[in-house]
């Protein structure tokens, strides 16, 4: 029913679209033993997968973004969380798919034959410096993770919520405001400073938001942050 555009890059009317309908993921490494099933987020579908050029809302590259639902463990830790998913596939890691087939003829006698298909990743180019593709407003282009909205609670909501803000720059002056899907401006929720590693709780209200999907967006200095909050009635 909808997308997700916030960076304006690449045409909407030309990705795909697709539904989770489940999924789980397997931990290795450190996180060994460790796993998680993903589901669809919002339930009701507004938001699907989407796939194209500019679709992971992070670059004009061909990509993939989503929103989900997990829950399980990891790190050895009981986790629920909400997020999104993204990433490019203009370039892919190594991988192998294994096909198996089973022939059966009219006397019931079966034959099974597999074969494998590899992909190298030879066709990726290491980068030596990150950054954002061209047509991005480059006065956002600080590190995502210098200041964090966590734990927003609950998520859909229909009344108080909660969330806490992170910040690992010394005295971040931030401004959080509730903005619709469409860009517009709804409420201002908090407008203060933040210090360093010390977690800022702020509650606000949305009794009175009519429902639907709406961002939780911080700005500070040259950076921005954004969460998704589901307002049901």
């Amino acid at each position: 029913h909808s997308y997700k555009s916030d960076c304006g890059l690449g045409d909407h009317t030309t990705w795909d679209y697709a539904m989770m309908t489940s999924g789980q993921a397997t931990g290795w490494g450190d996180f060994e033993g460790d796993s998680f099933v993903m589901m669809h987020q919002p339930a009701n579908g507004y938001f699907g997968f989407q796939i194209g050029e500019g679709a992971n809302n992070k670059n004009a590259n061909y990509g993939f973004s989503g929103w989900f639902y997990l829950s399980g463990t990891v790190d050895g830790q009981t986790v629920n969380s909400s997020g999104d998913l993204f990433g490019e596939l203009d370039c892919c890691q190594p991988w192998t798919l294994e096909r198996a087939y089973t022939v059966t003829d009219c006397a019931g006698n079966a034959t099974t034959f597999t074969y494998e298909i590899h992909a190298t990743g030879m066709d990726c180019e290491a980068e030596d410096e990150g950054g954002i593709s061209e047509g991005e407003d480059t006065s956002l282009v600080t590190p995502k993770d210098l200041i964090q909205l966590l734990d927003i609670q609950p998520n859909p909501s229909n009344g108080m919520v909660q969330f806490q803000i992170l910040s690992e720059e010394v005295g971040a002056d931030v401004e959080v405001r509730l903005v619709s899907m469409a860009g517009e401006d709804v409420m201002a929720i908090y407008e203060g400073l933040i210090w360093q590693d010390m977690s800022q709780t702020v509650f606000f209200d949305v009794s009175d938001v009519d429902a639907g999907m709406y961002q939780i967006r911080l700005t500070s200095k040259n950076f921005m942050t954004t969460k998704k909050l589901l307002v049901v009635h």
